[in-house]
């Protein structure tokens, strides 16, 4: 039913994600100074004579901001449950929400809490067939596709299981990752792949693995499950052996330190032809840099501390970002290029007439032909440089992969091996403080 409302009687819901109705109302009091409202927003009847807006919001504060008394509502009778449906919907079809707008609406529309975040799900509450009996608020970690409950809120969304299972982990990420995202600056997959550390099940911890890992790998979904798949089957193999022997995580990291070194051993020769194409304008910011990476010595043993290859893959990073950005050699040889098409065209003006068509002077052909030789000149080392600097940027990527994901599997059997001995440790405390 179409019915116009005074504005104060108009109430915002409490299920949109956060700041989405603030978005864009700047813009949108302007057109509604200028135009009127044009488009109605729906509205549920609730206590107090109040009506809420299920859909609207975003025009109903431009309303307020820009001074209008009334709005043309549509009312529906809608539970609070119908509500959040139907403000879902509507939200997909004019401006979809962000992934992490569409994990807080899933998570609060199934009642999950913060706990359930950081758990693995216990396959005991699951049913034969895979489908989640007990009420979600209590179920042990986060639902999967095939839950009952998301199967359900799927339906009445009109969208993919699965689309909420994957969504669900993001409301695991940490404050600036989730910033990061919603500014574009990570793909969705990367925020994926860091969000399945939460099952490192210490918010703290994992919050804490998932910058380090993001800060390694960077926007690379691949890199990044690697780097997340060590990472928690490590935690796992830890939990599982903690009170086990140490000789199996002291085997893996010494066999994992061996092939470490024979990616090492390569380094030394890919440094060097990486420092020897730099071009001259770039050689002085790196090659000192790289120089103190040449012939590290790999200590054998086990508990030394060293960390120059994570070093190294930080800093490797940073030059090819800079190596990529490096635009002033392709900008100079474009220059040169268009420089040179105008004095070709030049010249045969002066072949015709014996004088510039620009300048109106008397030149001869021969002295106009050296300057295009010079151009030319200029060009072609431009162009050597350029390649230079663009071989200089794949050799480095080259570099980064001969040691990453090696040095990222004995970084996490060693984290492995730390964490079995402290947990090691304070089990023979508490035996002995027990006794």
């Amino acid at each position: 039913m179409l019915q116009e409302m005074e504005i104060n009687k108009l109430v915002p819901n409490d299920y949109n994600p956060p700041n989405r109705a603030y978005r864009s109302i700047d813009s949108l009091s302007s057109s509604l100074r200028s135009d009127g409202q044009i488009s109605t927003i729906t509205v549920r009847p609730v206590d107090g004579g109040k009506y809420e807006i299920v859909d609207g919001t975003r025009r109903f504060e431009s309303a307020k901001k820009s001074g209008l008394e009334k709005m043309l509502c549509n009312v529906l009778e809608l539970s609070r449950e119908e509500a959040m449906d139907y403000n879902y919907i509507a939200n997909k079809e004019t401006e979809p929400d962000s992934p992490m707008d569409e994990a807080w609406r899933f998570f609060e529309r199934l009642g999950l809490q913060e706990g359930q975040l950081f758990q693995e799900p216990d396959p005991s509450e699951r049913s034969k067939k895979g489908v989640g009996h007990l009420p979600v608020q209590l179920a042990r970690g986060l639902p999967s596709k095939d839950d009952n409950h998301v199967q359900g809120l799927a339906g009445r969304l009109n969208i993919k299981p699965y689309r909420i299972e994957s969504r669900l982990p993001l409301m695991a990420l940490p404050p600036q990752l989730v910033a990061m995202l919603e500014k574009g600056e990570m793909a969705i997959g990367s925020a994926e792949q860091l969000a399945r550390l939460r099952l490192l099940e210490d918010k703290a911890e994992a919050h804490d693995m998932m910058v380090k890992t993001w800060k390694k790998c960077g926007n690379s979904p691949s890199d990044l499950n690697v780097s997340v798949t060590a990472t928690l089957e490590d935690y796992r193999r830890a939990k599982e052996l903690a009170e086990q022997d140490l000789k199996p995580y002291e085997e893996q990291v010494k066999d994992r330190l061996k092939k470490l070194k024979n990616a090492l051993s390569t380094v030394d020769t890919i440094l060097a032809e990486f420092c020897d194409q730099l071009p001259e304008e770039l050689q002085d910011d790196f090659k000192d840099k790289f120089s103190e990476f040449v012939n590290v010595d790999v200590s054998e043993e086990i508990d030394a501390d060293w960390s120059w290859p994570s070093d190294l893959l930080r800093y490797a990073d940073r030059v090819s970002a800079e190596l990529t950005k490096e635009d002033r050699l392709a900008q100079r040889l474009m220059a040169l290029q268009s420089r040179r098409n105008k004095l070709q065209v030049n010249r045969e003006y002066i072949k015709d007439h014996g004088e510039c068509e620009y300048c109106g002077t008397s030149i001869k052909l021969s002295q106009y032909d050296t300057s295009i030789e010079k151009v030319e000149g200029e060009i072609n080392e431009t162009q050597e440089k350029d390649d230079a600097r663009s071989s200089s940027s794949h050799i480095n990527q080259n570099l980064s992969k001969a040691i990453r994901n090696v040095w990222s599997d004995y970084s996490s059997a060693k984290k492995a091996l730390d964490v079995a001995r402290k947990k090691k440790e304070e089990a023979v405390k508490r035996g002995t403080t027990d006794g």
